[in-house]
């Protein structure tokens, strides 16, 4: 079969620098966009120099059975978060404007999970190539949010630490709009902060904001594949969309957090599209771009997808992505997912539809 993303796209960085005032922290140096880096280092890689990501073609490890999967974690970590996120939006010059989700919401997940069978991936910096979709949002009260992201993880003894990027639809944070937006989020200690704000810098000189509305009327990505990425270097996550530094995460966010948290590599990633309905009224809300990831066992090119994935490490080779794709529910929630390789998946689908 193709690859859906032939070859893989780089972006380099510069690992001195980044500490200070936060605000006056410079970017990772992108010099190296939309070049392969061959991985054979054995060495630290010296400053200044791009990050080593994997080239395509990698050899992969057979993929987990359905038991071997992290049920428990899932389904007590993500899948059902007992606290709904707080919603918040900002935008450059505009104060956060804030809602909470109201009661009742369920979380349906397509995901794609990488944690070594529970060792420590140990890498600063994930990244794939995401499409971007307008997948239908059911009417308020009913649809809450549909979104896709990838995300650096790190369990600690005081819960989850945990970067993300990615887009989504959702009236809340993005005024009533149900065109796909940017947007990056982050927890400390197991509580979720907000979209796009609470302590996120924005990086001056980008093209592009946390909360830029990617659809009709704004930069027209829909159906388009990006290139997103999480990185940690210099003491800050920075997120990139599009080849394009997006801004960071303070680590004090975490290390100044009470209690204090470690929060400088990642020990699992998670690639996921996720859809939250009002309990009992799910129809109507889609994932992806509201087509199953495959019929009957073939792949659904229409269908949204993660593509050439990998990790970014700086003191040597980085370990080769394997997914385990895992779908909550799916003959009652209609999202599917289908594995094309460690790296790559489809996902999404028109969500329920008995009934409606």
């Amino acid at each position: 079969m193709k690859k859906i993303i032939a070859g893989l796209l780089g972006l380099g960085i510069a690992l001195t620098g980044l500490g200070g005032v936060a605000q006056a922290a410079p970017a990772p140096n992108p010099g190296n966009i939309a070049k392969p880096v061959d991985t054979r280092v054995g060495t630290a890689v010296k400053a200044a120099q791009p990050p080593k990501f994997l080239p395509d073609g990698v050899t992969l490890t057979p993929a987990r059975k359905a038991t071997d999967f992290p049920d428990k974690a899932l389904v007590g970590k993500v899948a059902n978060k007992v606290v709904p996120r707080t919603k918040a939006v900002s935008t450059k010059g505009s104060p956060e404007r804030v809602s909470t989700l109201m009661a009742g919401p369920v979380f349906r997940y397509a995901t794609g999970w990488d944690d070594k069978g529970g060792t420590d991936l140990g890498t600063e910096g994930v990244f794939a190539t995401v499409r971007i979709g307008k997948p239908a949002l059911g009417a308020p009260g009913a649809g809450y949010h549909t979104l896709a992201e990838i995300a650096a993880v790190r369990p600690s003894v005081n819960g989850r630490q945990m970067v993300e990027i990615g887009w989504n639809v959702d009236r809340a944070v993005n005024g009533s709009s149900v065109e796909p937006h940017l947007f990056v989020f982050h927890w400390v200690n197991e509580t979720a902060a907000c979209y796009n704000g609470c302590g996120f810098v924005d990086y001056g000189p980008n093209t592009v904001n946390a909360g830029a509305n990617l659809g009709t009327g704004g930069l027209a990505h829909t159906g388009t594949a990006k290139h997103m990425s999480i990185l940690y270097s210099g003491g800050n996550w920075w997120v990139s969309y599009n080849n394009t530094w997006v801004g960071y995460f303070p680590g004090s966010l975490w290390s100044g957090a009470t209690p204090a948290a470690t929060f400088t590599s990642m020990q699992r990633v998670q690639l996921f599209g996720e859809a939250v309905v009002e309990d009992g009224n799910e129809c109507g809300t889609q994932m992806g771009t509201g087509t199953h990831a495959h019929t009957g066992g073939v792949p659904n090119t229409a269908a949204a997808y993660f593509s050439s994935g990998g990790y970014t490490e700086t003191s040597g080779p980085a370990p080769a992505m394997d997914v385990f794709t895992y779908v909550t529910s799916p003959t009652h929630s209609g999202f599917s997912t289908h594995k094309v390789s460690g790296r790559t998946f489809y996902y999404g689908g028109p969500g329920q539809t008995v009934g409606c």
